[in-house]
């Protein structure tokens, strides 16, 4: 996985805000002018993902399996999840429930260590379901398994709660067959309808299929697929005004991308990297809303939602 300074434009998206969280130590980049970094929790271990609860506090998963809470002042470990940790694996995502304030229930995304973590063969990315009682969380339960870990990286973790009430998953290609120049990988998992890998996945919250998914019901395709054809989408935002669905896709060597996401949409890897090579996509693929060439390590790894009618974007960056 790449993980790099993200540029910024003002030619193709709304404003956004921007929250850059990352699984490996990073260097703090140069915000761009009229942006400052402010530390807000300090002392945390490779965080990978927040949420913040309805009183304001905030949840904070760290990739090793830890869950902290976060009141303003002081942090506490809630709970730690059972996870493989090597390369990118860990725990990489949450998401409370709409109803969290009465049920107070949380789900995680993790590679699971039940069968042990030396081998892909038996270990798998999953969605569970787990409880926060006061500053105790309980056992997870899994709702959704079977996510490749081929190579221990791509393995994504986005995990939002949509304004649809439903799970959305960010699930990466599991990095086999990614190499070279645009056009070049090979990535098996990406352009198949019968693998959750390099998809973005949309679940009801027991972790089914939603019934309106574009391939829900149909044989040798998984109903939980919403838009498959990415390489490693990090972070998915959702505009507040249309409820429209964004992601940004981690290139290889040579384009990152943001995506407008659509129903059954391709987003056309691994044979593209962006609109590389000239002519790569097929017909019918989704363009990228926009991109650009990352240059030396620079990749889009941030969650942002649009705000209002401005063409301006925001980013937050770093350098590895």
């Amino acid at each position: 996985m790449q993980r790099g300074r993200r540029r910024a434009t003002t030619a193709a998206l709304p404003t956004a805000v921007c929250v850059v969280l990352f699984a490996h130590a990073a260097a703090a980049g140069t915000p761009i002018a009229g942006y400052t970094d402010t530390p807000y929790v300090t002392g945390l271990t490779a965080p990978t993902a927040i949420a913040f609860l309805p009183d304001r506090r905030l949840l904070i998963v760290e990739k090793g399996g830890a869950v902290k809470l976060f009141d303003g002042g002081t942090t506490t470990v809630v709970g730690t999840i059972g996870v493989c940790t090597g390369s990118e694996m860990g725990l990489l995502g949450v998401a409370l429930d709409p109803a969290f304030s009465t049920n107070r229930v949380v789900y995680l995304y993790r590679t699971e260590n039940d069968g042990g973590c030396t081998s892909a063969t038996d270990r798998f990315n999953q969605v569970v379901r787990t409880v926060l009682s006061g500053t105790t969380l309980s056992p997870p339960q899994v709702i959704l398994s079977g996510i490749r870990t081929d190579n221990g990286n791509h393995d994504d973790g986005g995990l939002r709660l949509g304004p649809d009430r439903k799970l959305w998953v960010g699930v990466g290609d599991s990095g086999v067959g990614d190499f070279g120049e645009p056009g070049d990988s090979t990535n098996p998992y990406a352009q198949s309808l019968s693998s959750l890998n390099g998809k973005i996945l949309r679940i009801e919250l027991n972790g089914s299929p939603v019934p309106s998914n574009p391939f829900f019901g149909q044989q040798s395709r998984r109903g939980e697929i919403y838009a498959y054809g990415f390489r490693n989408p990090f972070r998915i935002g959702f505009d507040p005004l249309t409820g429209v669905p964004w992601v940004g896709d981690v290139g290889q060597n040579t384009v990152e991308e943001i995506d407008r996401l659509v129903a059954g949409g391709n987003y056309s890897w691994p044979y593209c990297e962006g609109s590389l090579p000239p002519g790569c996509a097929q017909a019918g693929d989704v363009p990228p809303a926009y991109q650009y060439a990352h240059g030396a390590g620079a990749s889009v790894t941030g969650g942002a939602f649009a705000v209002g009618g401005s063409r301006a974007a925001s980013t937050s960056s770093a350098t590895s």
